[in-house]
């Protein structure tokens, strides 16, 4: 079952800027000079982290827990939908004070790329057999 990783990877592409797919063929990330190239560099740097976050949860689920079936599967699903929660409503609060303003994006978008690469990390921490 993807339900809870695509929600994920749904929140992220919907909240990038609609320039990012306009420009990402022309987007030099290794040297954002506008406010709007780093904020299109932020939302792309989430969609990867989206990415790796589901691709490790599929991972997870299918070869690691033993499915969505299995108890450590429907563990980690109730988890993963309660930190879906939880990551955006706290990025949310981080980017608040900032609302209105052109930097708000790149607050939000880094915070929500911060907590996912430390949620891909912990999902490999204890469910990867090699962490393990």
């Amino acid at each position: 079952m993807m339900i809870a990783s695509r929600m994920g990877l749904a929140l992220a592409l919907i909240s990038a800027p609609l320039v990012l797919s306009a420009q990402s063929d022309d987007l030099d990330c290794s040297d954002p000079q506008t406010q709007l190239e780093l904020n299109s560099c932020a939302a792309l740097d989430l969609t990867h982290a989206d990415e790796d976050l589901d691709d490790t949860y599929q991972l997870a689920m299918q070869s690691w827990l033993g499915g969505v079936e299995t108890p450590a599967g429907q563990a980690l699903l109730a988890a993963q939908d309660a930190w879906l929660i939880y990551r955006t409503a706290h990025c949310d609060a981080v980017a608040q004070p900032y609302e209105g303003g052109s930097i708000q994006p790149l607050i939000r978008y880094s915070c929500l790329t911060e907590l996912t690469r430390a949620r891909t990390e912990a999902i490999r921490a204890y469910a990867e057999p090699e962490y393990n």
